[in-house]
């Protein structure tokens, strides 16, 4: 017997077994994006925002990760349409940190910012947090998104 049939399985292939992790772990970072999503539709905090982000970012790492299993105008469409998300929820993000940062250098040079720097960027928090829900709302409905599902 040769070293190499040493350690071969019968049935079991590279392509195979590659496409089956495949689906197992891209069906997990999936049910995490619509726990981290579910989580932020209760209660959009900073860290619900943070966490739904992240869980968009591995998606996409896993994506990358497995490309020659998915079907390659599937993964450029998934592929884009998680990137717009998590690049919107880098967006929000960047605004909750901004405000932090403001108030935290007020306390520094223990000197007030002007409310009109706060109340501009509330507006544009409730704006893009809208449009982050309704863009959530699209992504967990879409069809070529649950394909990655198992049953």
């Amino acid at each position: 017997m040769s070293f190499k049939n040493k350690f071969k399985i019968k049935g079991l292939e590279k392509k195979q077994k590659y496409s089956t992790s495949a689906e197992i772990i891209m069906d997990s970072k999936l049910r995490e994006i619509n726990k981290r999503v579910d989580k932020y539709f209760k209660n959009d905090s900073l860290d619900n925002l943070h966490d739904t982000r992240l869980a968009f970012r591995r998606f996409r790492y896993v994506l990358e990760l497995f490309y020659d299993c998915i079907e390659p105008k599937l993964f450029k469409r998934v592929y884009l349409y998680s990137k717009q998300i998590h690049d919107l929820l880098g967006q929000a993000r960047d605004l909750d940190v901004l405000e932090q940062k403001f108030r935290l250098t007020e306390t520094e040079v223990n000197q007030k910012l002007p409310e009109s720097y706060y109340e501009k960027i509330n507006n544009d928090k409730d704006k893009i947090r809208h449009q982050v829900k309704i863009e959530l709302i699209n992504f967990i409905a879409d069809e070529d998104i649950n394909k990655f599902l198992l049953n």
